[in-house]
């Protein structure tokens, strides 16, 4: 066996215990998108499986697929890791360097820019993985699948994300942060209430068409796609209290 196929079998092997340790550590702590941060803060496979996920070299994954399921999961699991490192705490907003959200996001000064975490052989913080790795790859469906530990994020899975599955699991998502608690429509109205996620991001949305054309494939089967096509889009209030 040469050495760069041992290379490569090492690092095959490394992924799919990655994926299958977090895998299995979600399907414990995670209900509803609802999260046991007390269990979870004791589950010694949780670190161990983010520990995996700091091993892996980014520059292996070759497929799109691959690089899109690793850095959603590594997202959602350092932001698990931020919370349990905490726990105690009502809100990831309370981990702010500033006075509060606003302020902190106008000086810079939030936990997803100053908290940081390393991946193979580099630092990185949630801000960076979120807008210059995953954003930029295109797929809109991201924003449903990463999840800020609030309950007005979309729904935590109960899953890791895996290439093999990724496209199936990102609609899955889709579908569920437009159903209730999330959004909701009102056919009386013609107004589709959504997350703020999908105003904060509507640039992602609707590079191809106007939102609620791009929303249409995941709405409900008793919504009338003809008369949602044109509806009226409202944002709901986001809730920041910690999805526990």
């Amino acid at each position: 066996m040469t050495k760069s196929l041992l290379l490569c079998l090492i690092w095959v092997s490394s992924l799919g215990a990655q994926t299958r340790e977090l895998d299995r550590v979600l399907r414990t702590h995670v209900a509803d998108g609802r999260v046991n941060y007390k269990a979870l803060k004791d589950d010694p496979l949780f670190e161990r499986s983010v520990q995996r996920l700091a091993q892996v070299n980014p520059g292996t994954l070759k497929s799109q697929s691959e690089r899109l399921a690793f850095w959603i999961n590594v997202y959602n699991a350092f932001t698990l890791k931020l919370i349990v490192d905490h726990y105690p705490v009502a809100s990831i907003n309370d981990l702010h360097s500033g006075p509060g959200l606003i302020v902190s996001t106008v000086i810079g000064k939030t936990v997803w820019k100053v908290w940081k975490f390393r991946i193979h052989e580099r630092n990185y913080t949630l801000d960076e993985v979120e807008h210059s790795i995953l954003r930029p790859m295109g797929d809109y469906r991201i924003h449903a699948a990463i999840n800020c530990a609030s309950r007005g994020c979309p729904p935590l899975r109960s899953e890791a994300y895996t290439a093999e599955k990724l496209n199936e699991q990102l609609d899955d998502q889709m579908r569920c942060f437009l159903r209730p608690p999330y959004a909701r429509y009102d056919s009386a109205s013609n107004t589709l209430y959504v997350s703020k996620v999908f105003d904060w991001f509507a640039e992602d949305f609707e590079k191809q068409e106007p939102l609620p054309y791009a929303l249409l494939p995941y709405l409900p089967e008793n919504v009338n796609p003809k008369t949602a096509a044109s509806a009226r889009i409202r944002t709901l209030d986001y809730d920041w209290n910690l999805n526990e």
